[in-house]
């Protein structure tokens, strides 16, 4: 193997031992393009890339550019736009005792999709949001959230599928699959209403969302998931670099071999994703509901896990 093919099964390699690289993370990153930078709780912050793990207490910024999708132990997934903020309160998650799990997350601006993992379905009452002066209770599975403190602190809650509690200072709505609701600071929240009747700027962030591509929304095992993300991500550069010379050798050799890490890494995490899963299952939880929007990718991924044997008595799709 040459030089350049040895620096990326090098560098590979080494995503196993870096600090973050390690179990008792609440979750890692997924997937990032732009420029994204996650802080921990002293505000520290560094530029996010994919692989890397957060703990409770981190923030995740990005920039006129930046996304990020994040996923976390229990499987909930985030996706932030560009301009947005978002701060993990508090998580804890125990795969042996989901009921005794918990996860607040906070909207600071932008815009957010939330999906559900096991804590969401199990343990609804320990899974809070929080945009603005929104407090969310959700009832199903995937919501998108907008939080715009410059513009009279306006928050917009919309279910794709499911249905949310919003609570405020000042009293409470229901909204329910394929609704949304705002409100603006000292305010009561508007009645639900129809997304399709949302303004256009709360649509736009909607459909830009939907279409973010986002893995499975069940259990991992952070480390090793982490790690094929790192992998991937290494694989699509080289094979970027190879693809834009595709006279060069050293080029394409490296992006056989960072693809071949890639797809290694991908089985492993693929394997102990199963593992968690099953014991998540075993310890009596409830399975989460697929995302709506959900991709080709995504439904042949779900369907290639063992299906559980504890029933979702959560919502199915109408409002609850």
């Amino acid at each position: 193997m040459n030089a350049i093919g040895r620096f990326f099964v090098l560098s590979l390699a080494a995503l196993a031992l870096t600090p973050g690289a390690v179990l008792g993370q609440a979750g890692y990153v997924h997937e990032v393009s732009g420029n994204v930078s996650m802080q921990n709780g002293s505000g520290v912050g560094v530029a996010a890339k994919a692989g890397d793990t957060f703990v409770q207490g981190t923030s995740f910024h990005t920039s006129s550019d930046g996304r990020v999708a994040i996923k976390f132990e229990d499987g909930q997934l985030a996706a932030l736009l560009p301009n947005s903020a978002l701060r993990i309160d508090r998580y804890t998650y125990d795969p042996r005792n989901p009921r005794g799990s918990s996860s607040n997350v906070s909207l600071v601006r932008g815009a957010s999709r939330f999906v559900t993992g096991v804590i969401g379905s199990t343990n609804r009452e320990a899974f809070h949001l929080a945009a603005g002066a929104f407090t969310v209770y959700l009832r199903g599975t995937d919501i998108t959230l907008l939080a715009n403190p410059a513009d009279k602190g306006t928050q917009t809650a919309a279910v794709n599928l499911g249905g949310a509690l919003l609570q405020t200072s000042g009293g409470s709505v229901r909204v329910g699959t394929g609704q949304f609701a705002s409100m603006m600071t000292g305010q009561l929240p508007n009645q639900a209403g129809p997304i399709s009747t949302a303004p256009a700027a709360v649509q736009a962030a909607i459909n830009s969302l939907a279409a973010t591509s986002l893995p499975i929304n069940t259990p991992v095992v952070v480390a090793s998931s982490a790690r094929a993300a790192a992998a991937e991500a290494q694989a699509r550069l080289a094979t970027a670099a190879a693809e834009a010379a595709p006279t060069n050798v050293e080029l394409r050799t490296a992006a056989e071999a960072a693809q071949s890490a890639a797809a290694a890494a991908t089985r492993t995490a693929t394997r102990q994703a199963a593992a968690a899963y099953q014991t998540a299952i075993l310890a009596g939880y409830f399975a989460p509901a697929t995302p709506a929007f959900s991709s080709p990718t995504q439904q042949a991924s779900a369907a290639a896990l063992p299906e559980p044997r504890v029933p979702y008595l959560g919502c199915t799709g109408s409002p609850c």
